[in-house]
C-alpha cells in the first residue's frame, strides 16, 4: 500500500465503523428473536369462590414424560414445591381456616412433603419467593397431613377445588396416579354479617352528603333539613348534628341550631377529627347563638 494513501484508508474505515456496528447489532437482534416454544412445565392456575371468598392457586404443571414420579422425581420425605419452576402460590380474598389453623387473607407459598401413604400440605407466609430453597418453618401458617388415594393416571400435575359449598372446599393435588386433598373452610356467614353491619352503619352518609351539598351550594334548605333529619334518624353522630346546626342557622332558626350544635359537641367527645378541625368552631357557634 502506498504510504501516502494509508491515512485516507484509515480515515475511511473510521467513518464506516458506526455503520458496521449498526448492521452487526441488527443481525444480533434478529438472531435473538427466537420463536416462542412451549415450556416443559406449563403455567397453570385455578380459582374458586367459596360463598363470597375468592381463592386461587398459581403453579407450574410438570408432565410425567415416562418418569417415576413418586419416590423418584419427587422423593419421599423431602420438601417439594408442589409444581415446578417457581413456588406454588395460594391466594385467599378473606380469612380462612386450614386444618384448624386460622389463615388471614393474603397470598401464601404452598409446599408438600410426600410420603407413600400420606402427604403433608404446608402453607407458608414467605412472600419473597424463596420457596423450598430457604424454607423457614417459623413462617408456616398451617400444616395438614392428608391420606393419599390411588386415582387414574394423570400426565400433568393438576390442582383443583372440589366438593365446594358456601363455607368449605377441598383443594386437591392430582398427579401421576396419586392424589390428596386438604379442606379449607370459610366463615361465610360471619363475613356476610360483618359486611351487612358495615353497610347499615353507613346508611346515614348518603342523606348527610346530599344535605351538606345543598347547604354548601345554596340549594333548597328545607330539603337539606329534611335529608339531614333522616340521616340523624338512621344514626345520630356529631357529623350530622353539626351540619344540621349550620342548616338551621342558614334557615334562621338559631335555637334549633344551638341544640344541634350542643349535641354535636357532646357526641364529638374524643374523636380526633372533631377535636382537630371542628370543636373550636362548634364551641364558638354555641356561644354566639346563645340568647339570640
Amino acid at each position: 500500500m502506498n504510504v501516502m494513501t494509508r491515512p485516507v484508508t484509515i480515515a475511511l474505515c473510521l467513518m464506516l465503523l458506526p455503520l458496521a456496528l449498526v448492521v452487526a447489532d441488527a443481525d444480533a437482534q434478529s438472531l435473538g428473536d427466537f420463536p416462542e416454544t412451549p415450556a416443559m412445565s406449563l403455567a397453570a392456575s385455578v380459582s374458586q369462590t367459596v360463598g363470597i371468598t375468592e381463592m386461587s392457586v398459581a403453579y407450574s404443571s410438570p408432565a410425567g414424560r415416562g418418569r417415576e414420579i413418586w419416590g423418584g422425581l419427587v422423593p419421599y420425605g423431602e420438601l417439594w414445591r408442589a409444581g415446578a419452576n417457581a413456588p406454588t402460590a395460594v391466594t385467599f380474598a378473606h380469612d380462612v381456616t386450614i386444618g384448624g389453623s386460622p389463615v388471614p387473607a393474603g397470598t401464601y407459598t404452598l409446599m408438600v412433603i410426600p410420603e407413600a401413604e400420606s402427604w403433608t400440605f404446608i402453607f407458608n407466609s414467605d412472600s419473597s419467593g424463596r420457596g423450598v430453597y430457604q424454607y423457614d418453618p417459623a413462617e408456616d401458617v398451617a400444616r395438614v397431613t392428608s391420606p393419599v388415594d390411588a386415582v387414574p393416571f394423570r400426565e400433568r400435575l393438576l390442582f383443583l377445588f372440589d366438593g365446594t359449598t358456601n363455607s368449605t372446599t377441598d383443594l386437591t393435588l392430582d398427579w401421576a396416579g396419586m392424589a390428596a386433598s386438604v379442606e379449607i373452610t370459610v366463615a361465610t356467614d360471619e363475613i356476610v354479617d360483618a359486611q351487612i353491619g358495615a353497610t347499615l352503619d353507613s346508611l346515614w352518609r348518603p342523606h348527610f352528603r346530599t344535605a351538606r351539598y345543598l347547604l354548601d351550594t345554596g340549594g333548597d334548605l328545607d330539603e337539606a333539613a329534611s335529608l339531614m333529619a333522616t340521616s340523624i334518624e338512621i344514626q345520630s353522630n356529631w357529623w350530622n348534628h353539626w351540619f344540621m346546626a349550620k342548616i338551621q342557622e342558614a334557615r334562621g332558626d338559631v335555637a334549633s341550631a344551638g341544640e344541634h350544635a350542643s349535641t354535636a359537641l357532646e357526641l364529638g367527645g374524643d374523636d380526633a377529627t372533631f377535636n382537630r378541625a371542628f370543636r373550636a368552631d362548634v364551641e364558638a357557634s354555641i356561644e354566639a347563638w346563645t340568647g339570640r
